[in-house]
């Protein structure tokens, strides 16, 4: 017999940071909403997406089914690399 997965919803707000987490038979949700930074993950089917948001960083990684679209705006050139660096390390959780 296999293990039915279960429903989760999770909100949470500490000191103005919000927190919602949604997982259902059709993907998960998660969305952090801080103040001064805005993290958001969904995941279904066909498509995965992850955003973050910050105030001198903004970084976007979309996988619709094999196609990997990638955009990072940074202020300083260290931003930037550290935007990389990001990205990386999500990918390699995208490709799982």
């Amino acid at each position: 017999m296999a293990k039915q997965k279960k429903n989760i919803k999770i909100d949470a707000d500490v000191d103005g940071n919000k927190l919602h987490i949604s997982k259902d038979e059709n993907g998960l949700d998660v969305v952090y909403d801080g103040k001064n930074r805005d993290v958001e993950f969904h995941k279904t089917d066909e498509e995965k997406r992850f955003k973050y948001d910050g105030k001198k960083l903004d970084v976007e990684i979309k996988k619709i089914q094999n196609e990997i679209d990638v955009d990072v705006k940074a202020e300083s050139g260290i931003l930037k690399t550290v935007g990389k660096i990001l990205t990386k390390l999500v990918l390699k959780r995208f490709k799982k």
